[in-house]
């Protein structure tokens, strides 16, 4: 039977918002309400926390061992190698790549997501390419093979650093890609431009309002329908730009 894990990346040094994976939103740390919502996917066999092996994540490597969640510990700026790790010790046949920078997750999207990998037979699968989802609804799901040859292929900082790029092929024009089947999850309407994700303090107003308005797992539908019955809750973290930390800026 084919094993899933959904491998969540995390750590305390973020340069924008210091400590964010605990950073506490309406009562609970970041890290936990990821973890939270994940674990509500029905496809989802096994759950990892994959943080770095620097002193800074001692804290959050005891947190994540405390509400009994496996974590791994590993270079800093090498996730690749990280998510490589995991899957050995998981023995994944397929991975689920969320960041833990995304405290608004849906499981919805997340089980629609991996369905459709299977469905379509894919090697990648992500609603992450042609974005129709808000930005910190992020899923993308791939297989070890694929994982492993990213690993073998993957020569260049940014491509570690970023674990998928040389899968998803969205840069191959200035850096290397594979040669994979890949789909897309795309919404029949667009809300690419909403920010969910938690990277700077506005960011972190934004949410911890959502959640102050919204129960526990309130789906991201119901955080539209908030958001359309208040437009002014996203005047916090409008002016900051998306998936600002994954420019190719260097290459």
């Amino acid at each position: 039977m084919s094993n899933t894990v959904a491998i969540i990346q995390a750590r305390m040094s973020s340069i924008r918002l210091p400590g964010k994976s605990l950073k506490m939103i309406s009562g609970k740390p970041n890290i936990l309400r990821v973890i939270e919502r994940i674990k509500r996917s029905e496809k989802i066999n096994d759950l990892w926390v994959a943080c770095s092996n620097k002193e800074s994540d001692n804290i959050l490597y005891d947190y994540i061992k405390s509400i009994g969640i496996n974590c791994f510990r590993g270079s800093m700026n090498d996730v690749l190698s990280r998510y490589l790790e995991v899957s050995k010790l998981s023995k994944a046949d397929n991975i689920v790549r969320i960041t833990g920078d995304c405290p608004l997750i849906d499981p919805t999207i997340i089980d629609k997501v991996i369905e459709k990998y299977f469905i379509d037979k894919t090697d990648y699968t992500s609603n992450t390419i042609h974005r129709t989802f808000p930005d910190g609804l992020d899923v993308e799901v791939f297989s070890y093979d694929a994982l492993r040859e990213a690993d073998k292929f993957s020569k260049i900082s940014f491509m570690r650093e970023h674990v998928t790029p040389y899968i998803h092929g969205k840069l191959e024009k200035k850096i290397p890609s594979g040669n994979f089947k890949r789909s897309q999850l795309i919404n029949s309407y667009d809300y690419s431009k909403h920010r969910w994700t938690l990277d700077q303090k506005e960011d972190l107003q934004f949410i911890e309002s959502i959640y102050n308005k919204l129960n526990d797992l309130c789906s991201w539908l119901e955080v539209i329908e908030l958001i359309n019955r208040n437009p002014n809750l996203t005047k916090v973290n409008s002016h900051i730009k998306h998936n600002e930390g994954s420019k190719l800026k260097d290459y």
